[in-house]
């Protein structure tokens, strides 16, 4: 089983190139590289011209069950329309999480404006995911690095102990500051999305290196790897070479299944069926 726990779809700019990105795309990526289950994420408000609203992606996944939509919400255009909205798919599981794209929109993770959410996804015991680490241009020139740090994290967590939190792409190239969030707190984990250079395929023997070594120093700096998810921001980037690089990681046992789809299953309260089926609680 393997669920990866970080992609997209929606209108995006790819190499110059306007591409619409379909659930049918999506799905025929996970069988060409193993992949059973996939959370799609919605991006929204200060990208218009990228990504899918919420309640497009909602309507878009309904007869796929193997996708699993995750919302988006900004603290700029939240209002009580869209708050209940969220706050009744959450409940309803019809949304598994929510991400907030601080660095592109320029806001902290412990916006007072956002508290309102973090209190509804608490309740639902359905994760917060930020991204964190580097910026792509192409979405967002304007996009501010302070904001996509993943130290602040740290205070939401203090503030919000029952609120799951995700950082996206492991804060890649703030490794070590991750580490020490995630270490501190027993609701945060890591995704380890969108470390490779956009678009390559296969990843270079320099960067799967690097990604190595990154590793080794999460293990060092946390004690072990179980705090990993498997996701791997496609379409930005290969799921297959994703997979070939990441089954390297770990032997067989608890902890590799723990990284490719039971931290996901538990995360994001997802159900599946046939011999794996779980829900978590």
């Amino acid at each position: 089983m393997i669920v990866d726990t970080h992609t997209h779809l929606g209108t995006y700019n790819m190499l110059g190139e306007k591409v619409d990105v379909t659930p049918d795309m999506l799905i025929a990526a996970m069988d060409g590289a193993g992949v059973d289950h996939a959370l799609a994420f919605a991006k929204e408000h200060k990208f218009p011209e990228q990504g899918i609203s919420t309640e497009n992606l909602i309507s878009a996944l309904q007869k796929y069950p193997q996708l699993h939509a995750i919302g988006t919400a900004s603290p700029f255009t939240l209002n009580g329309k869209k708050f209940h909205l969220l706050k009744d798919a959450l409940k309803a599981h019809v949304l598994h999480g929510l991400k907030f794209y601080t660095g592109y929109e320029r806001f902290w993770p412990n916006d007072r404006r956002l508290h309102c959410l973090y209190e509804v996804l608490a309740e639902a015991g359905l994760p917060a995911i930020f991204h964190t680490g580097y910026l792509w241009n192409i979405i967002a020139p304007k996009g501010l690095l302070k904001y996509a740090q993943p130290l602040p994290i740290d205070e939401l967590a203090v503030d919000f102990p029952d609120l799951k939190i995700v950082i996206a792409h492991i804060a890649n190239p703030w490794i070590v500051d991750a580490a020490a969030v995630v270490g501190r707190h027993e609701n945060v984990y890591l995704d380890v999305s969108g470390y490779f250079a956009e678009f390559s395929d296969p990843f270079s023997e320099e960067e799967v290196g690097a990604f190595q070594s990154d590793m080794a120093q999460l293990h060092l700096r946390i004690g072990s790897l179980e705090k990993l998810l498997f996701a791997t921001d496609w379409p930005i980037e290969s799921m297959t070479e994703y997979v070939r690089v990441t089954r390297d990681l770990f032997p067989e046992g608890d902890v590799r299944e723990r990284f490719f789809w039971k931290n996901a299953a538990e995360l994001f309260r997802l159900e599946f069926g046939g011999a794996n089926a779980t829900k978590s609680v």
